[in-house]
């Protein structure tokens, strides 16, 4: 969870316009629907189901992650 906590923080922190553009896409929905499948591969459902709510609002043009 630490690492977890982590990368919020520094996704939060990150300013968008210092992103490569390669991970221009990258926001805190993709981060939650990272998480959803880090607790998926733990087999800790409970937490991965909180998760894929959380990043319903994906970047446009990104259907295979809202998927």
């Amino acid at each position: 969870m630490n690492a977890l906590r982590q990368s919020e923080r520094a996704l939060s922190a990150a300013d968008a316009q210092e992103r490569p553009e390669w991970l221009a896409y990258f926001d805190s929905a993709h981060l939650a629907a990272k998480f959803a499948h880090c607790f998926r591969d733990l087999g800790r459902p409970v937490e991965s189901k909180k998760y894929p709510r959380e990043s319903v609002d994906m970047t446009a043009g990104y259907d295979r992650g809202r998927g």
